[in-house]
């Protein structure tokens, strides 16, 4: 059974493409994966990402909607002692996409500024953990 024949990639062969690019996105694609969908796509160095992104018409702020929800989900998850799978998430937030009425990807206001800053402290508490714990590794 290919992959493709699972019932969520059936109806929508595509969503296995935006899937993997939201995993992509928050830096948690398996390792080799990005060389099978060039390989599935007839591309190579990683254009499947471009690819995916011209053939489901995302906008040029889709990585920011992708990290901002990351960050954001895996906060309240991380408080409750929980992680959020990077899988689970990417199909979370395809779905959220394609939902009617969604809201993902939709900047009112001064929220994409808000988005970006969030991103920012984000990733700078991550690398601030990882730099303590490499610290920690040297005593």
């Amino acid at each position: 059974m290919s992959i493709f024949d699972t019932p969520r990639y059936k109806e929508n062969p595509s969503d296995i493409f935006f899937d993997h690019f939201v995993m992509d996105v928050i830096g948690l694609l398996p390792s080799g994966m990005s060389e099978n969908l060039d390989a599935a796509i007839s591309t190579s160095g990683g254009a499947w990402r471009q690819k995916t992104k011209q053939l489901i018409n995302l906008s040029d702020t889709i990585e920011i909607a992708i990290l901002d929800l990351w960050y954001r989900n895996s906060a309240i998850l991380e408080s409750r002692g929980e992680l959020y799978d990077p899988y689970h998430f990417a199909v979370n937030f395809v779905d959220a996409y394609f939902a009617e009425n969604s809201q993902v990807d939709q900047w009112p206001g001064n929220a994409l500024e808000v988005a970006k800053s969030h991103i920012r402290e984000a990733q700078q508490r991550e690398a601030d953990a990882t730099q303590c714990a490499q610290s920690a590794a040297f005593r």
